[in-house]
């Protein structure tokens, strides 16, 4: 009985000798990861674009920052702008997705252009005429302009889907998409500070 009970001790003390140096070498190891220097935030370096698409996207800021604006953007000098951006757009390469996005911007404005330029026609057949070919592409790019645009039209049962649109207003819902696009490749391209900046370790 005695040898039996000194048995049982034997592996109770050794058992509890091995829990203790466990959690000793638990202890240990926390302690050692705690004062090691927490790992410095790898830097988030802006993309690597060509000229062509900064331009692009630069001339898309000031069209965005003129139609917002209190005083608007004249028609003539709606298309001069355009007719730089086209060209430029069109060779820009970089970061996919700035470019899509660039891209998308582009094509609302050449959408929205398509449709003012039909004032430049007289009569009102010819005017609407005009502007119903544009709005196909307009509701191909923007299905929930042409939902809206389509329930207005019905309401005014006229033979021509523009002729019951205010003209300025589709051009602002046009404007709005576009600029939502060139906020997205601006902020791209031009990242803020926080994000390219290296986290350094807080002392």
């Amino acid at each position: 009985m005695n040898k039996l009970f000194k048995q049982i001790l034997r592996l109770s003390i050794t058992l509890t000798t091995a829990n203790l140096l466990m959690s000793c070498s638990v202890i240990l190891n926390s302690i050692k990861e705690s004062k090691q220097p927490e790992a410095k935030k790898v830097a988030t370096a802006p993309p690597i674009v060509s000229p062509a698409l900064k331009d692009a996207i630069h001339d898309l800021q000031d069209l965005k920052i003129k139609s917002e604006g209190e005083y608007g953007i004249k028609l003539r000098e709606y298309e001069d702008k355009l007719k730089e951006i086209l060209p430029v757009a069109k060779v820009a390469q970089g970061d996919e997705e700035a470019l899509a996005a660039m891209k998308s911007a582009v094509e609302g404005h050449r959408l929205a252009l398509e449709f003012w330029q039909c004032d430049h026609l007289t009569g009102y057949d010819n005017l609407h005429q005009c502007r119903d070919k544009a709005l196909q592409g307009i509701f191909n790019k923007y299905p929930e302009i042409k939902e809206q645009a389509l329930a207005i039209a019905q309401a005014e049962s006229s033979s021509f889907i523009s002729a019951g649109l205010d003209q300025q207003s589709l051009l602002e819902a046009i404007w709005s998409q576009a600029n939502g696009d060139t906020a997205i490749a601006h902020q791209i391209i031009y990242p803020p500070l926080d994000v390219i900046n290296t986290a350094t370790e807080e002392k």
